[in-house]
């Protein structure tokens, strides 16, 4: 349910990066990404119809809340991460017409994100690289596992940014 909120917040952090590299276990944020371009419009859709533009932040969540609610009445699979990815927005911007318009300019950018496995990073680089959740290859001491740290960590040639998902507060 957080999956797309989640993947959500890393795109925008990523969204002005030239490439990405990730461990094996977080390829599935490519599929994430892909329904983000294609909800993009349907959220800011959605968005505009939550209540007058001066509504205040406070008053956004309540209405995507009840949103929320109201689609899960009528049984919607997709509502709890949408409403997910409109809180990420919401908490952008004091009123609602600020937190619109900071989604539009997001799904607006262009650019290249390149989503890879630390496997077929191997013998790359790249000026930023961003490694989620990179105590999965941590958490045993295989050789294995080591030796992929190693790799995704060593692909920057300027930064490298170590993103934990777990502690993504909302």
């Amino acid at each position: 349910m957080r999956d797309l909120a989640i993947y959500t917040l890393m795109i925008l952090t990523m969204i002005q990066l030239s490439y990405v590299a990730i461990t094996r276990h977080c390829l599935h944020a490519l599929f994430a990404y892909l329904a983000l371009v294609v909800v993009g419009p349907r959220l800011v859709g959605i968005m505009k119809k939550l209540g007058p533009k001066t509504l205040g932040r406070e008053g956004v969540l309540s209405s995507i809340t009840e949103w929320e609610a109201d689609k899960l009445e009528k049984e919607s699979k997709s509502a709890p991460d949408r409403a997910q990815c409109m809180r990420v927005f919401a908490a952008q911007g004091k009123t609602l017409s600020q937190a619109i318009t900071y989604a539009e300019h997001i799904f607006k950018q262009k650019g290249t994100i390149l989503l890879t496995t630390g496997h077929k990073a191997k013998g790359l680089e790249w000026p930023n690289v961003i490694h989620l959740d990179p105590w999965l290859c941590r958490r045993t001491p295989s050789e294995q596992d080591q030796n992929l740290d190693y790799v995704v960590s060593t692909r920057s040639s300027d930064r490298l940014t170590e993103i934990e998902s777990e502690q993504i507060e909302w």
